[in-house]
């Protein structure tokens, strides 16, 4: 990451972002969406949905990957992995959102989390959306998608 916190290029196809997330006791999902402060949040994002699992405070390091191209979900995965990187939790989309809300305005970040059954049926994962640079969304999308060249994926360092 340069000093400016901006993207720094990896390779001629790849830029990557490293942020940090703090990780505190006793989070639920209320408090994580009401520190998001979103202008909208889809509905259908509920705690029941996305329970926050109970874990002990750390920090963690996200890494937003654009790979400056349209990219399929099971392939963005298997780029990060090839860099040492794995899958997000959706903890981590509802915790991003809350500490690096002027990052969502920059451009949208999709979480590849494990996905959840979205209320069609299919597997959605997390998304961090912006309208025209100033409204921020938490919605849900359909993982299976094939992503525009504008998206930003999140993903975290696999443990030692």
């Amino acid at each position: 990451m340069n000093k400016g916190g901006g993207m720094v290029k990896n390779n001629k196809t790849m830029d990557r972002l490293e942020l940090s997330i703090v990780v505190h006791d006793n989070e639920t999902f209320d408090s994580l969406v009401a520190a998001g402060n979103y202008e909208w949040k889809a509905p259908w994002i509920t705690a029941e949905r996305f329970p926050v699992r109970s874990t002990l405070a750390d920090e963690r390091k996200l890494v937003l990957l654009h790979f400056n191209r349209q990219i399929s979900s099971e392939n963005a995965i298997n780029e990060a992995e090839n860099q040492g990187l794995t899958r997000p939790t959706y903890e981590d989309a509802l915790r991003f959102g809350a500490q690096h809300p002027e990052v969502q305005r920059e451009f949208p970040i999709i979480f590849l989390h494990e996905p959840v059954r979205g209320d069609d049926g299919r597997p959605s994962v997390l998304c961090l959306d912006r309208l025209l640079g100033a409204r921020r969304d938490l919605l849900y999308t359909w993982s299976g998608y094939y992503w525009g060249d504008f998206y930003r994926f999140a993903f975290v360092y696999k443990p030692a």
